[in-house]
């Protein structure tokens, strides 16, 4: 409750028009004790409230309950999300790291197709250009990772 000179001057002037000059004094004494009432009051309705509720809520503020629930909510939620960002952060570059991997193997794949077509069609040599593989009995045979495999020039 914010007033200004001019307003505390205003209502003094009302109050000496509508109680008179000798009954405001009495009237400002009866309403400093009615505020002090009503403030003693809230405080105890916060000490009430913040006893009630136990440890952890000693901040707890009546004039702002909205606040305090969000701030209590956000405390309790921000190691949460964390976590799930790191894990998101990770799972990014485990996707990443994947995509590589698998262009990697897209152009591994790619080369062995033309070195196959070229070993077919006997327009590659693949003997001279690729070391893995070797020439047997008119046929190529390729090594891989696993067990050779053989491919039929005919």
């Amino acid at each position: 409750m914010n007033l200004n000179p001019a307003e505390i001057i205003a209502l003094v002037i009302l109050g000496i028009l509508l109680f008179g000059p000798d009954k405001l004094p009495d009237l400002a004494r009866k309403a400093a004790r009615v505020l002090n009432y009503v403030r003693n009051i809230a405080n105890n309705a916060q000490q009430s409230i913040q006893s009630e509720l136990g440890p952890g809520f000693e901040d707890f503020d009546i004039r702002d309950p909205k606040g305090f629930i969000r701030k209590k909510i956000a405390d309790q939620m921000d190691p949460i999300t964390a976590d799930v960002k790191g894990e998101i952060a990770d799972t990014k570059a485990t996707f990443a790291d994947t995509t590589e991997d698998l262009k990697s193997v897209q152009e591994d794949l790619r080369n062995a197709n033309a070195d196959i077509r070229g070993s077919i069609t006997g327009t590659g040599d693949t003997a001279a250009t690729d070391p893995g593989s070797a020439a047997l009995n008119g046929s190529r045979v390729l090594a891989g990772a696993g067990a050779p495999f053989d491919v039929d020039a005919t």
